[in-house]
C-alpha cells in the first residue's frame, strides 16, 4: 500500500515542493513584466463545476482529446506564480514532441504524465483565498486585483490561442457567481452525477487516500464547520448537497445561455454528443472551438454498488437527511 501511493499521481514530494516555491517566487517579478501588455482573455473561458467524484475530470480530458482548447497540464502547474512563463514552457515542449494519444486515465481527480490535467490549486487559492472552508469570504474577494487575475488569463491564452479550460471543484465550485461576474465570457459547464454513487465514490476514495472513512476529502462548503463532527455518512452525505446547493444558487444569478448540466450516464453513453453541447455553448458568440477530430468511444459507466447493503443503506439514508425526497 506504501508503494502504490508513492507512484500515486496526487502524491507530493516535500523536497521538490519546497524547491518548486522558490522557483515560483523568483519568477514572480518577471511574470509581471510579461503579462502586463494583456488585458482579459478574447475567447470564453470554459469553467467545469460540478460535486467531487461527478465526472469533472473525465469532462476535462474529453475537451482536450475533442477540442483544440488551452489548460493547466501537470507541468503548466508546476508554475502556479508564473502560468504564462509555465505555458510557453509547455507548448515549445509539445511542439518538439507531437501530439500524445488521448488518456482518460486517473486516480481521484490528479492524472498522469506532464501533459495530464491538473487542477492548479495553489493558483485558484491564491486568487480565491480561503481558510478552514473554501468558501472565499466577501471581505477577501474586495481585496483580489481582478484586473491582474484576467491579464494572467489573457497570457495564458495567448500562448495556446485557443479557449481555455479550467477545472478546480474547490473554487469553481464556491465561487461561480464571482468568476461569471469578473470574467463576463466565462461558460460553465455543470457536472451531475446521481448523490448515492457520488458519495459511495467518496467514501471509496477516502479511504484509499487515508486509509480512513472518517477523513475529509475534496470540497469544504461553509457548512463544513460543523459538517465535520457528524458520522462520516452524513459529512459525504453534507459535503455533496451543500456543493449542490452553492452551484444551485450561483447559477441562478447566471444566465442561461452561458451553462448547462452534463449527467453522468449521459456522457458515457454519448460522449461525442456530450462535448458537441460543450462546443454549441462556446460558439454561441460567434466564437469558434476547433475539433482535433478524435471521436470517443462510449464509456462503461460505474454508477454500482461497490460497497456492502449496510453501508450502501447508510448512505441512501443519510442523503435522504439532507435532500428529504429531492
Amino acid at each position: 500500500m506504501g508503494q502504490d501511493k508513492k507512484v500515486a499521481p496526487y502524491f507530493k514530494d516535500a523536497c521538490i515542493e519546497t524547491v518548486l516555491a522558490d522557483v515560483n517566487e523568483a519568477l514572480a517579478p518577471l511574470e509581471s513584466q510579461l503579462i502586463a501588455r494583456f488585458d482579459h482573455p478574447r475567447y470564453p473561458v470554459i469553467m467545469i463545476a460540478g460535486s467531487p467524484r461527478s465526472c469533472t475530470t473525465l469532462v476535462m480530458q474529453l475537451l482536450i482529446a475533442c477540442f483544440n482548447v488551452g489548460y493547466v497540464s501537470n507541468l503548466v502547474a508546476r508554475f502556479w506564480k508564473a502560468p504564462y512563463i509555465g505555458a510557453l514552457l509547455a507548448q515549445e515542449l509539445r511542439r518538439r514532441q507531437g501530439s500524445q494519444s488521448p488518456d482518460f486515465t486517473s486516480e481521484l481527480g490528479a492524472t498522469y504524465g506532464y501533459e495530464g490535467p491538473h487542477e492548479f490549486g495553489f493558483f485558484w487559492q491564491h486568487w480565491f483565498p480561503y481558510n478552514e472552508t473554501h468558501q472565499t469570504s466577501p471581505e477577501k474577494l474586495k481585496n483580489v486585483d481582478f484586473g491582474l487575475f484576467r491579464r494572467e488569463l489573457a497570457a495564458m491564452e495567448s500562448v495556446f490561442g485557443a479557449p481555455l479550460a479550467f477545472k478546480n471543484p474547490i473554487v469553481i465550485n464556491l465561487n461561480m457567481d464571482t468568476i461569471a461576474e469578473v470574467l463576463p465570457n466565462a461558460v460553465f459547464v455543470i457536472c451531475h452525477r446521481e448523490p448515492l454513487y457520488v458519495a459511495q465514490s467518496i467514501l471509496l476514495s477516502r479511504e484509499k487516500r487515508y486509509g480512513d472513512k472518517g477523513s475529509w476529502l475534496g470540497v469544504k462548503p461553509k457548512e463544513y464547520s460543523w459538517l465535520k463532527d457528524l458520522p462520516y455518512s452524513e459529512q459525504i452525505a453534507g459535503q455533496i448537497y451543500y456543493t449542490e446547493k452553492r452551484i444551485k444558487e450561483s447559477l441562478s444569478s447566471i444566465t442561461l445561455h452561458r451553462h448547462f448540466t452534463i449527467e453522468y450516464e449521459t456522457l458515457c453513453k454519448d460522449p461525442m454528443g456530450e462535448m458537441e453541447r460543450v462546443r454549441e455553448l462556446v460558439e454561441r458568440d460567434g466564437h469558434k472551438l476547433e475539433p482535433t477530430g478524435y471521436f470517443p468511444k462510449p464509456f462503461e459507466s460505474t454508477d454500482v454498488q461497490r460497497v456492502d447493503d449496510d453501508e450502501f443503506k447508510r448512505l441512501y439514508a443519510a442523503l435522504d437527511r439532507f435532500y428529504g425526497g429531492e
